[in-house]
């Protein structure tokens, strides 16, 4: 080939340095070329000194040598340079090409010994075929890719175009080849179809409304589509935007509706991906995801419903945050959702409900500022619980829990904290009026006392106080400060609690109890009891024992003494209690008198039993009592339970009268038994058990069946 012209430069490094001596061994891997963008251009005649190019990254130099030719078919570029282990000059040609025909001019790079990508176009046609072939220099290669702002209207590719990098104008037509595998697309227009073949989309902003993403694709590094509305993400894409990688980006902030379709490829929706999308409403996602990044859909403030999949085992910090109308986020009780991230849900104010399943082992105060009215933690693995509740009536924590970090317990009134609970940092529970301290606490707020409701009665059954201010009050200069709660210790504690200071790591000033300490009954059980002039009362159990009888009396060191009345909130919360043997002391008194300081721990009716005294017992399954007329109780007693999955056991000749008493008509179950003293098979005894099950005719019935019936020998009356 004759060239028309030719053009010959010399490149040297800034800092020259002439080629003296034996030459080195030439020790980098060339492409076809080494990258001397940054050298600097030999001036016009120089070039005879033979300045060199230095060799990136080395202190080796060697010099280069540019030719440019072209002639009426292509254009083309030839590169020289010294080999320095023999001092020979070596030729190459450019990946670059130009070709001429028919008055178009094509620019091509070649990416591989088979193959080209067009990088530029020159033409005056509207309607335009690109040929699937492109030959140069004797050999053809196969067109494989587009690299280049399309301004022709109509341009017809070849199925061999795997890869495209274009800008397309809103007045072109955006027929993107079929075959295509990776795109890079910027296109101004409204309607656009993506080819079914599509694998990767490196990068698309698009401006229409309306876009369907092909079942193909698998990877989306940045997305930008400012006007769509509507989004379903296809099964087979398993990478998403990362707003937090530079080149990974993603814009959809009027998105209405996001769909990902069932049997998804995705682990984790990335974070900041989906923030403040303001009008998102619909959101759908799919099983196989596992983890819901950090402000994932933070600010999405018209999401009202999310059904949780089963697979998320993650949702981290501010996932939720501030999606304000959001009403039910729902978790299934086999989900297998392990950690909950800070502000997960803050600021959810109308998210009053939430399920929280066996698998939840972390969870780092997700709930600042979210309407949630209750909280049961009883089925989590919680070790640890950092929690802070605004709106919250019920808190339930966990019996594996070891320590609290904070709670902030809301409105709520009652709080049980299980055995083996060793540590309490904060509290915050301006509504509390009872709250029991199991004996294995040794360490209560470090750095500032506890919160607690005016005349709230404390329970602490450890018989040295735990270490810390939790209870404790700070002396001023005018004297002592006085803490208004009652706090109750076990027999014989007072000395130690009296004489017990504290000093908080970042105080000078020392803390003492000087809340009114109340001696509770040393007694042969193993429930809480106090004492006062009007009986005996009891106030909670120490243990966690699954069946709780109450005894009828409690044996003392000044005799044996009636139990009459189980004290406001004596068992609410406690999540360990399944059965429950109320003895008919319960009740006896004629009259109970209202005391100020020891009010609420007493029943605040005839009947014996104080307000909520079981509420939020959330694993009670049977109510035994001895009564042969039912006590007129509140419905606020048994609050938060379930009493429609509650089996009722009671005197054989008593049950029509608790059918119709107020409460207990609400049990679902109701036995009638001859001997309720004798009641142990009826402790393991379950509303499904129909073995060896009879009437009174001894045939055989099932769990369904309403009457007498022999179950393990005994005659009861079964009642639904």
């Amino acid at each position: 080939m004759e060239n028309d012209s030719t053009h010959e430069k010399f490149y040297a490094p800034s800092t020259e340095k002439e080629l003296t001596g034996g030459f080195t061994l030439y020790e980098r891997d060339l492409d076809w070329l080494p990258d001397f963008s940054n050298e600097t251009v030999v001036p016009d005649g120089t070039y005879r000194k033979y300045k060199v190019y230095r060799i990136p990254g080395t202190d080796k130099y060697t010099p280069i040598q540019y030719s440019y030719g072209e002639d009426k078919d292509d254009s083309y570029e030839t590169f020289k340079w010294v080999d320095v282990s023999n001092g020979v000059w070596t030729e190459t040609s450019s990946r670059s090409f130009t070709v001429k025909k028919d008055g178009n001019e094509a620019s091509y790079y070649i990416i591989n010994d088979d193959e080209v990508k067009m990088t530029g176009l020159s033409t005056s046609n509207d309607t335009l075929t690109i040929d699937e072939v492109v030959s140069y220099r004797g050999k053809e290669y196969t067109l494989t890719g587009i690299e280049f702002t399309l301004d022709t209207l109509h341009l017809k590719f070849p199925s061999t175009i795997k890869r495209m990098k274009t800008r397309i104008n809103g007045s072109v037509e955006a027929v993107l080849p079929d075959g295509l595998e990776e795109l890079n697309l910027t296109y101004e227009g409204t309607r656009l179809s993506l080819p079914s073949s599509l694998k990767t989309l490196e990068y698309l902003y698009f401006k229409g409304t309306e876009l369907t993403l092909p079942s193909s694709l698998e990877r989306i590094v940045s997305f930008s589509a400012p006007e769509l509305t509507e989004l379903t993400i296809p099964a087979s894409v398993y990478q998403l935007p990362n707003p937090t990688e530079s080149g990974s980006s993603l814009d959809v902030t009027k998105l209405k509706s996001l769909i990902f379709e069932e049997g998804s490829q995705l682990k984790k929706i990335n974070d900041y991906m989906f923030e403040r999308c303001t009008r998102l409403s619909k959101l759908v996602l799919s099983e196989g995801l596992e983890t819901i990044g950090a402000n994932a859909f933070s600010e999405c403030g018209s999401l009202k419903e999310i059904k949780l999949p089963k697979s998320v085992k993650k949702i981290e910090e501010n996932a939720f945050l501030g999606c304000t109308n959001l009403e039910s986020f729902l978790i299934d009780d086999d989900a297998q959702l392990e950690e909950i991230g800070e502000y997960a849900f803050r600021s959810c104010e109308n998210l009053e409900h939430m399920n929280f399943p066996a698998s939840l082992k972390v969870m780092n105060n997700p709930f600042y500022n979210t309407g949630l009215l209750e909280v049961d933690l009883s089925k989590t693995q919680l070790e640890d619980v950092n929690v802070s509740l605004s709106y919250c009536t019920s808190v339930i924590l966990p019996n594996g829990v070891k320590t609290i970090t904070h709670l902030g317990t809301g409105k709520a009134q009652s709080l049980w904290v299980p055995q083996g609970v060793e540590t309490i940092e904060g509290l915050d529970g301006p509504s509390l009026m009872s709250v029991t301290l199991p004996s294995s606490l040794t360490l209560f707020c470090t750095n500032a006392g506890a919160t607690f409701a005016a005349g709230a009665n404390i329970i602490c059954e450890r018989s040295t106080p735990p270490a810390g201010c939790g209870l404790t009050c700070m002396t001023r200069n005018t004297g002592k400060s006085y803490r208004d709660v009652n706090i109750y210790i076990p027999a014989g504690a007072t000395s130690a609690y009296e004489n017990y200071s504290y000093t908080p790591p970042r105080s000078h000033s020392e803390y003492y109890y000087f809340s009114p300490l109340i001696e509770m009954v040393e007694t042969d059980t193993t429930v809480n009891v106090i004492s006062d002039e009007d009986g005996f009362i009891v106030m909670g159990s120490s243990e966690g024992d699954s069946v709780l009888v109450i005894p009828a009396s409690v044996s003392t060191p000044e005799g044996k003494v009636e139990v009459q009345s189980i004290g406001d909130y004596a068992f609410s919360g406690n999540v360990t209690i399944k059965v429950v043997d109320i003895p008919a002391s319960i009740g006896s008194l004629t009259a109970i008198k209202s005391r100020p300081a020891k009010a609420m721990l007493r029943a605040t009716n005839t009947t014996g039993i104080g307000n909520y005294a079981f509420a939020n017992c959330p694993n009670l399954e049977k109510v035994i009592v001895h009564w042969d007329n039912p006590l007129e109780i509140s419905a606020d007693v048994f609050d938060g339970v379930d009493l429609s999955e509650v089996t009722l056991v009671v005197p054989m000749n008593a049950v029509p009268a608790y059918q119709a008493a107020n409460v207990w008509k609400d049990f679902g179950q109701i036995i009638g038994v001859e001997d309720t003293q004798d009641v142990e098979d009826i402790y393991n005894t379950t509303r499904q058990d129909n073995s060896e099950t009879y009437n009174l005719f001894g045939q055989k019935v099932d769990a369904s069946y309403n009457g007498v019936i022999i179950l393990g020998g005994k005659k009861m009356l079964i009642i639904k």
